[in-house]
């Protein structure tokens, strides 16, 4: 998959800066490969871009009081996107509806499934050790079976541990509604599971011409949400769930984010070939 990781830093350092940096992020943005872009900024010149970041910057601020300040942090396992800090509001940005609502390490679902073995580590890190070590060797063909040897084995980890068509367990459930409601990071939904009442974070999501909108696809707070499908497609593993009243859908799948280069800096291995960052990915559908 694409990495995004870039053009979500500018973006987030963009609007939160207390001076107007629209054309210093601008330039950094354009910059970037295609392939890094987000698709709603992808075809527009670098004064589109630096127009549009001026309207973001306008939009945030349109949802405080003035004087709001703003920081951010780039650690995807701790805080909010962006914090105000004069209100102590968390900010969950998404860069457009086709983005990924939650990205979750092999410690959240781990929880999530009440499982205490190291089985889904094995699964996910061994083999991607495995891939490393191929790839090196310039055996792609070897690659790509084991990449199909791993979600042959995810697909099995997730069918022992659940069962479609009937009730997900409490902490699955709980997990996907939390993403749900904008909470990602796993010490806060940790946290949610015995604090339900936390306040929600304030949720935006990036609109061409109006720079930020916000929007919500939360579960029912007290819908059954169930385990509807665990699929197995010639790419991947997935669990499917879905809110029996809402109909909403979370999708919760694996990914290899990131490329991986050795310490002495002869290999560099492509993403492609599933090498580094094991996790899975949280989209949350609305029909």
């Amino acid at each position: 998959m694409a990495d995004f990781d870039s053009f979500e830093r500018y973006f987030k350092e963009a609007l939160e800066d207390i001076d107007d940096v629209s054309a210093k992020y601008a330039f950094e943005i354009y910059r970037l490969p295609a392939d890094q872009k987000v698709a709603f900024i992808k075809h527009y010149s670098q004064a589109e871009i630096q127009n549009y970041l001026v309207r973001a910057r306008a939009s945030l601020r349109s949802f405080f009081p003035p004087g709001a300040v703003f920081s951010s942090s780039n650690n995807n396992q701790s805080g909010k996107d962006l914090l105000e800090i004069n209100s102590n509001t968390q900010i969950e940005l998404k860069s457009g509806p086709a983005q990924t609502d939650g990205n979750s390490g092999i410690k959240m679902i781990k929880w999530a499934l009440d499982d205490q073995s190291d089985d889904l580590s094995v699964i996910m890190n061994d083999s991607m050790v495995t891939r490393r070590k191929l790839a090196i060797a310039g055996k792609t063909a070897e690659v790509e079976a084991n990449k199909k040897e791993t979600m042959d084995q995810l697909f099995s980890y997730f069918n022992n541990k659940l069962k479609a068509k009937t009730a997900a367990p409490r902490k699955l459930e709980h997990l996907v509604r939390a993403v749900s409601r904008g909470f990602t990071k796993y010490d806060e939904i940790v946290q949610l599971y015995s604090s339900p009442n936390l306040k929600n974070p304030l949720m935006l999501q990036a609109e061409w011409n109006k720079g930020l909108e916000k929007y919500s696809k939360a579960f029912l707070p007290t819908e059954v949400i169930e385990v509807k499908e665990i699929t197995r497609t010639d790419g991947r593993a997935q669990v499917i769930l879905k809110g029996q009243t809402s109909l909403v859908k979370a999708r919760i799948y694996p990914n290899f984010k990131n490329s991986w280069k050795s310490s002495d800096g002869k290999h560099k291995i492509p993403a492609s070939n599933w090498v580094n960052t094991a996790c899975f990915h949280i989209w949350i559908e609305t029909d």
